[in-house]
């Protein structure tokens, strides 16, 4: 058995941005079948009277606050995030010019960590408490009603904008996975040294543009060990029990959530 851990980032960020391009190349594909002024999401880029590129639908959607930052001189210091003057959109480009590597890059210099307002990203949302099944949920829907009026308009529902939002969903699902391994990766150190054990790593996994997975192998710790019965049982059952409690399960949940979608997504394309 092995249980799949990160190294180094933290995801949250990693995983933030993904589903923020995610957001607006879904945003495009609504435009892309409805036009600017029919679209449901981002609605200060419908007020403004125009088809909001990527940098004015982040700075549209983004929720802006404080967050504790630790200087090169070690002092903790309170700074808004995320800061987009920081960001050169114009080397991360948009449609046929979009850089992912760029974009990658780039936004990680604003700070963002994932924070969207859903009232400014889909303009009906009136206050409503939402979860990422429930936002999800509604891009998925919007996703759909885009698919139907270009199907009726006898046009082709991949397109650009359809293939780069499949893209940044399956990039984000990836980094989601990061940020599920990092948290147990944590968690598990913690417990491992309570009990004794070498924490094991095995072989790399490599999802680029995602930083990369080790493995920690639960069977070569109870060899190592030589852990038999209850003990060994309780290694094993370690991460099934972890993901299906508190945090973790949301974390799970969320991945499974993104899973469904890019399969749906893709099946879609497959029927026409």
């Amino acid at each position: 058995m092995a249980a799949i851990f990160a190294s180094g980032t933290l995801a949250n960020a990693i995983a933030g941005k993904w589903q923020l391009l995610f957001f607006y190349e879904t945003y495009r594909y609504q435009v892309d079948a409805f036009g600017w002024e029919n679209t449901e999401m981002a609605y200060n880029c419908v007020k403004d009277g125009g088809v909001c590129d990527l940098e004015s639908f982040a700075r549209a959607v983004s929720t802006v606050g404080p967050v504790t930052e630790v200087g090169d001189d070690g002092v903790k210091r309170k700074v808004r995030r995320p800061t987009y003057n920081k960001v050169d959109w114009e080397k991360i480009g948009d449609g046929d010019t979009f850089d992912q590597d760029k974009f990658n890059s780039e936004t990680d210099k604003a700070g963002f960590r994932g924070g969207v307002n859903n009232d400014a990203l889909f303009y009906y949302w009136d206050g409503r408490r939402g979860s990422f099944e429930s936002i999800m949920s509604e891009a998925e829907r919007i996703i759909k009603q885009a698919q139907a009026k270009l199907t009726s308009d006898g046009l082709p529902i991949s397109n650009g904008r359809y293939k780069a939002l499949q893209n940044a969903l399956k990039i984000h699902l990836n980094a989601r996975r990061l940020e599920q391994a990092t948290k147990l990766l944590k968690t598990f150190e913690t417990w491992a040294l309570e009990k004794g054990y070498k924490v094991v790593l095995g072989d790399e996994i490599s999802r680029p543009p995602v930083p990369p997975y080790k493995q920690i192998d639960a069977e070569a710790i109870v060899k190592g060990k030589g852990l038999e019965g209850a003990e060994a049982d309780e290694l094993r059952n370690w991460v099934k029990e972890q993901n299906a409690a508190g945090e973790s399960k949301r974390h799970v949940d969320a991945i499974l959530t993104a899973t469904e979608l890019g399969h749906k997504l893709a099946a879609a394309c497959a029927k026409k």
